[in-house]
């Protein structure tokens, strides 16, 4: 699917800027990153830190600091390029300047239950619930999805200051390895 397909892509353009890194490739991986964030904002973080690296590539092997400072110019702008529309209509509409507004899902009714599965043997469904009634309580009445995902954050981040480190780190890695073993 194209929500597999541009990530991969991103990846590609970004191994082929590399190994020759030209202003054009930078583009080309920009383009590939931007259309890879519209598709999972996950990549926003790699994408931040590759700034820098095209950099560094691109002054590495071309030992100029023009050529160099161009292709992370080029790369910066390529990625917003795709994802400025809805950055822009997020920003006018919700008055937001995120990309989405999954964050505050993703923390309330994904982390926080299977962290606390793990801290003190909750079970998933329990916990998802109870986080459910109490967003549902604090956020009745608002329609902007930005600002449901900051009520949920805020209600994610009081239960998690609760849980231990250790539990946070256990989930990750047991996480990580279901995905790399599928």
């Amino acid at each position: 699917s194209l929500h597999d397909a541009l990530p991969i892509l991103m990846l590609l353009t970004g191994a082929h800027f590399l190994r020759r890194p030209t202003v054009k490739l930078a583009v080309y991986a920009g383009l590939a990153g931007g259309l890879a964030l519209a598709t999972r904002p996950a990549v926003a973080m790699l994408l931040a830190a590759a700034v820098p690296v095209v950099f560094a590539v691109a002054l590495v092997q071309r030992r100029t600091l023009v050529p160099a400072l161009a292709a992370a110019i080029a790369f910066g702008i390529a990625v917003a390029t795709p994802i400025s529309p809805v950055l822009l209509r997020n920003a006018i509409q919700y008055d937001s300047y995120g990309i989405t507004s999954q964050t505050g899902d993703y923390l309330a009714f994904w982390i926080v239950p299977l962290v606390t599965e793990r801290a003190a043997g909750i079970p998933y469904q329990t916990t998802f619930e109870h986080m459910e009634a109490r967003f549902r309580q604090a956020s009745s009445g608002e329609a902007n999805p930005f600002r449901r995902s900051t009520i949920a954050s805020r209600l994610a981040r009081d239960e998690m200051a609760r849980l231990p480190l250790s539990d946070f780190a256990k989930a990750w890695v047991e996480g990580m390895v279901v995905n790399l073993a599928a």
